[in-house]
């Protein structure tokens, strides 16, 4: 039923299906609103019966192809019927003067609010040429230039500016004459009138269960200019038909939406706030009760023809329970995305230019607030616009369609209500902090941000803690004033008022949260899942329930997918070759089948530059990805990612080649034999550290990296020892260090000598010797470069980071990562809590595991002592042999310790 339809109408499918007999319309004419494509010709009518519960009815239906609906009610039927009710029908027909077919002719009265333009003093006035335009158009302006001077809306005139004209079409297939103002805009005075936040206006509708919109008719030509102003909106459309000047209020002036604004709010300031709301041209009443409506309405009528101010009775509404308005469906508890809305972004076709990317996502923003994670999904689209040439990939298709999606499946939410608690749920992740404002279980509204680079180095709690800090501050003016229940998963977090010590951070926010008075609970993260879904990245994020998002539409992506479409439908039956599918899941051996999309880029990154990750090269990272997933062209697209890394290129170095290649004996078994040195010369830390312990396996290349001081003495380096690797490890049975001043005093070798120790001295003028440390070295200069960025002074905090990332990649000389050499299997990574991944299981029983480990030991050393014959080779033919001569120049680093020995001496 719609009583803003002129004619009762029914669908030609419906009349085909129940094969309804049809006869010629008595007076055909044309529709342009049920197609937006085509314009539709009705010539033929059916009679149709129908019911309505235990209503029955016939009536004659004009027959048009409909997608709307199938059966459409109009006002005749409604007014034959007295479906409306009578007390607006007789309003109505009182009030039928606001309601003219058109605008009457002549100027509108004179109000207080006028039109005014005001021009910058000493602007240039703009003169400028006509647009061509085709024969159609011209006689399409030649009409409304004739309507408008035959209202008085225009006038000939002599003004010294000109502007051209053009055609807008509007929503019904009409167009609209608009003028090309932005020359004069430039030099008008700009002056601001508020105009309302719809988010605002809807937060007044909660409990009224009756609607009625008043929509003005061309609502601009309604308020005058100011007199003497008219001369500043002259314009042409053709030279040979001279030039106009406006006498009321054009479209396309920039002050025209704030004087439009401020006229409505001053004719309906009464009813403000009360049982009216207001945005430009569309005018909304709403309340409880009938009886109140129609008297509200009469009251809005009144005013109406007070002020002359004239509706378009084709485009209002009146006593509807559920109404659409301004691009919202509202019902008397719960709004929604309007359908038709929906349905253009759902039809969106693929963007072509930066141009298609900013009105698809400035349409798709509008109805943000309905859609979980909005601001990550649409991440990747609008990184396009951060980069030249144009260029659309098949990950950001992917997000493209997940974003229609979303916007197609966007949940129905609640309207505000005052008089109960409010309840706000927030989470965070690595990535992004998500927030939901609900009542009684119910969703109000939902937030999301995404965490810039440098609060995504936030510890946990300082996420979630931010996390309630701008859900807090997004939704203060519901909260503010009321008590309310704060959700967090973090429990840490339920003692946020009895923390004595506090960062600088933590003092602001915590002085920010003084101001609400609210009750703070925990929440398990497995409850959470509002507030969870819209902190986490839907490519390749970690959760609090140990998994990960986003390999669910792997199953529907199979089917369709290039590089594995034709292996899917030979592994429906049987297994094809290696390939195989588990639990709607296609593998390739133990290794998950990632079909195209962002999530490819999603996991190369995470391999590469995750936070447990170490920024290493090609084959260090593609090991680790191969260890779980499969797709074609693997190694090439690390590689071209890692070629491309930008913090790579920044950070890392070469080496030289001078010096021959010579490794040190194969140990045995891990821990051993160690090789022990230190990295000096860091900047010092607010911890006062200045220097790295660096203690390596040689067996199993696993590294510690211990935070020191350089002027520590040997009792405090041997008790650092102790402390950081012989209580894990124990005693080793040969250290490899270079001869420093710490490891040659006296009472370290006293130590070790009473611990079994035998010290091993190398050359200090040639590190090749301990090549092993010197090797390590390096890759920490890189990782400390690649993961402390601009932070200089914060190095010792990441050390664990690079510590785990060193230990987890894999070893070009063992084929195994030190992990896996040390404790027989590698430690879990964000990437290892993919679900469905297969996992490698270990024989429960002791003595055959520990049969396992010995092999594994075993062939680590055969394949060191493999790998160290041909790498001396293969080094040596790129290396020269190097024999320094009495006299010879030589470049020489003096340590401090060395040269003050220098100086006394």
């Amino acid at each position: 039923m719609d009583s803003g339809s002129c004619e009762n109408v029914v669908s030609s499918s419906m009349v085909e299906k129940l094969q309804l007999k049809m006869e010629e319309h008595p007076s055909p004419y044309k529709l342009a609103w049920f197609q937006k494509a085509n314009v539709v010709k009705v010539s033929k009518r059916c009679l149709v019966n129908f019911s309505i519960g235990t209503y029955r009815d016939q009536l004659w239906c004009d027959v048009v192809p409909m997608d709307a609906c199938h059966l459409l009610l109009g006002r005749p039927w409604q007014y034959d019927r007295q479906t409306i009710h009578g007390g607006v029908h007789e309003l109505l027909q009182e009030f039928c003067d606001v309601f003219p077919d058109e605008i009457p002719a002549g100027l509108p009265p004179l109000r207080d609010v006028q039109h005014e333009i005001e021009l910058v003093p000493g602007a240039m006035l703009p003169n400028r040429p006509p647009y061509r335009i085709r024969p159609d158009e011209y006689d399409q302006l030649q009409l409304h230039i004739e309507e408008l001077l035959s209202k008085g809306f225009i006038k000939t005139s002599v003004s010294p500016c000109a502007v051209p004209v053009l055609l807008v079409p509007k929503k019904d297939g009409s167009f609209r004459m608009c003028m090309d103002s932005r020359a004069i805009n430039k030099i008008t005075v700009r002056y601001r009138f508020p105009i309302p936040r719809i988010d605002d206006l809807f937060d007044q509708l909660h409990g009224a269960k009756f609607f009625s919109k008043i929509d003005l008719r061309s609502g601009y030509h309604q308020i005058r200019l100011r007199a003497g102003d008219e001369w500043k909106t002259a314009f042409i459309f053709k030279v040979r038909d001279g030039l106009y000047e406006w006498t009321v209020m054009p479209f396309g002036l920039s002050n025209a939406p704030s004087t439009f604004m401020r006229l409505m709010n001053q004719v309906f300031q009464p009813f403000l706030c009360k049982f009216v709301v207001v945005y430009f041209d569309d005018i909304l009443i709403y309340i409880g009760s009938l009886e109140e409506h129609l008297q509200h309405l009469r009251l809005v009528l009144g005013k109406l023809r007070e002020q002359k101010l004239y509706g378009h009775i084709e485009k209002c509404k009146f006593l509807d329970n559920r109404i659409e308005f301004l691009g919202f469906i509202i019902s008397a508890a719960e709004i929604e995305a309007d359908p038709k809305k929906i349905e253009a972004i759902e039809n969106w076709p693929i963007p072509q230019s930066f141009t298609d990317i900013r009105r698809f996502h400035g349409l798709a923003s509008f109805y943000r607030r309905f859609i979980r994670n909005f601001s990550s999904i649409a991440a990747p689209i609008t990184e396009i616009l951060k980069s030249e040439p144009f260029t659309w990939s098949s990950g950001v298709q992917y997000n493209f369609e997940l974003l229609k999606k979303a916007l197609t499946s966007s949940p129905v939410l609640r309207l505000p209500d005052f008089s109960k608690v409010f309840e706000v749920e927030c989470d965070a992740s690595y990535v992004g902090i998500g927030a939901v404002l609900s009542q009684e279980g119910h969703p109000i509204a939902f937030f999301s941000e995404k965490l810039n680079e440098a609060r995504q180095k936030y510890s946990t709690y300082d996420k979630e803690f931010y996390a309630l800090v701008r859900a807090l501050h997004h939704w203060n003016h519901y909260l503010l004033a009321k008590d309310f229940v704060l959700y967090t998963d973090h429990e840490a977090l339920r003692f946020l008022n009895s923390q004595k010590k506090l960062k600088g951070r933590h003092a602001t926010w915590l002085e920010f949260l003084a101001t609400f008075n609210f009750v703070i609970k925990h929440k398990a993260g497995r409850l959470n899942q509002p507030a969870d879904a819209l902190s986490r990245c839907h490519l390749l994020l970690q959760t609090l329930q140990n998994k990960v998002l986003g390999m669910e539409t792997f199953k529907d992506l199979y089917a369709t997918d290039a590089d594995f479409q034709t292996i899917w439908s030979k592994c429906l039956t049987q297994p094809y070759k290696l390939f195989h599918i588990k639990e709607g899941y296609l593998f390739h051996g133990p290794c998950l089948c990632v079909p195209r999309g962002s999530i490819r880029l999603a996991i190369v990154s995470e391999c590469h530059d995750g936070g447990l990750m170490g920024h290493f090269g090609r084959d260090k990272t593609l090991s680790l990805i191969q260890e779980k997933f499969y797709w074609p062209a693997l190694s090439r697209d690390v590689g071209k990612y890692v070629q491309s890394c930008r913090v790579c290129r920044i950070a890392k170095t070469q080496g030289t080649n001078a010096g021959l290649y010579s490794p040190l004996p194969v140990p045995k078994a891990p821990w051993e034999d160690v090789s022990l040195d230190f990295v000096l010369g860091l900047p010092r830390t607010q911890r006062n550290k200045d220097s790295i312990m660096v203690v390596v396996d040689r067996f199993s290349k696993m590294a510690h990296f211990v935070a020191c001081h350089k002027t520590m003495d040997a009792s405090h380096i041997a008790d650092l020892y102790l402390k950081e690797i012989v209580r894990i490890h124990g005693i080793p049975l040969t250290i490899t260090s270079d001869r420093d001043v710490k490891f040659m005093s006296y009472f370290w070798k006293t130590l070790w000598s009473k611990l079994g120790t035998r010290l091993q001295y190398s050359s200090a003028a040639h590190p090749q010797t301990d090549g092993q440390t010197e090797v390590v070295n390096r890759s920490l200069g890189n990782l400390l470069r690649c993961f402390v960025g601009k932070n200089l002074k914060q190095w010792d905090l990441v050390l664990a980071q690079i510590e785990f990332a060193f230990n987890r990649s894999v070893n070009q000389s063992t084929h195994k990562s030190p992990f896996e050499i040390v404790y027989g299997r590698n430690p879990l990574t964000p990437v290892d809590l993919i679900p469905i991944v297969q996992h490698t299981t270990f024989n429960s029983d002791g003595e055959q595991r520990s049969k396992e480990i010995q092999k594994l030991h075993q062939q680590v050393h055969d394949e060191i002592v493999k790998q160290n014959d041909r790498y001396r080779n293969q080094a040596n033919k790129h290396r020269k042999k190097v024999v320094y001569q009495e006299g010879d120049l030589v470049w020489i680093r003096l340590r401090s310790d060395f040269h003050q020995k220098l100086s006394i001496s």
